[in-house]
């Protein structure tokens, strides 16, 4: 399979690559590094980067930009910034990528837990996730070519915790699988297990979302997984 990973030089995506790569033909796509730029806020960027790319299988996208900081002293454009990056930005990534994905191929985006347990400091990041997963339960109802679509909610990852563990007292971060597929296939159809744990659902539900985007032909509502603390799959209505 051709899968597109955005934002692939990160902390969760070099290590999606890392997983992917062995078996897949994987295109890496980052701001600043990769086998192809794109800056997912600018349409332009999106659009050359679909045109050098061409026909995919999958993309999964852990990209997205939101402010960080005190609520208090807060303005417009720096709350504005995880709409315009983060939840603009993977939308655009559907948009102008479903007329070239593949039958059957996946879409899967990421969220995150901020938008369940908010702090002050992240509203921007909590806006945009909750928007993400707004976007992915209505786009799944109308998508075309039998294309799957889901939003990944990530905890908060070992590679992040100095910066944002202060803020998140109590909160266990979750380390990036980077030597084998952490999970089981538990369903005839390909869906994974109800995974425990942090690292090992992250790596393993976005490698499911793209490594089975053909085995559920009949599409449906996206799913949307708890990943990195609460449960491993959360409700699963035809999604991976």
């Amino acid at each position: 399979m051709r899968i597109i990973v955005v934002g692939g030089a990160g902390t969760i995506g070099a290590a999606v690559v890392e997983l992917l790569s062995a078996r897949h033909d994987v295109v890496v796509a980052g701001r600043q590094s990769g086998d192809v730029e794109v800056d997912i806020s600018s349409r332009d960027s999106v659009r050359s980067m679909y045109r050098r790319i061409g026909s995919f299988d999958a993309l999964a996208c852990a990209a997205g930009e939101a402010h960080f900081g005190p609520f208090e002293t807060a303005t417009e454009d720096e709350l504005a910034l995880g709409v315009h990056s983060k939840l603009l930005g993977q939308m655009r990534l559907v948009l102008l990528g479903r007329s070239l994905i593949s039958e059957g191929g996946s879409f899967t985006l990421i969220s995150g837990y901020i938008f369940d347990d908010p702090i002050p400091e992240a509203t921007s990041f909590a806006v945009a996730n909750g928007g993400v997963e707004g976007f992915v339960r209505a786009a799944a109802l109308r998508l075309e070519r039998r294309a799957r679509i889901n939003a990944d909610s990530p905890g908060m990852a070992k590679g992040s915790f100095e910066q944002f563990g202060p803020f998140n007292p109590g909160r266990a971060p979750f380390r990036c699988w980077r030597s084998r597929p952490p999970f089981r296939e538990a369903s005839r159809d390909g869906a994974p297990e109800r995974s425990s744990g942090h690292g090992d659902a992250v790596l393993g539900l976005i490698h499911l979302a793209c490594f089975h985007a053909r085995k559920r032909p009949q599409g449906g509502l996206g799913a949307r997984s708890l990943l990195g603390g609460a449960a491993g799959l959360g409700a699963d209505r035809g999604g991976s």
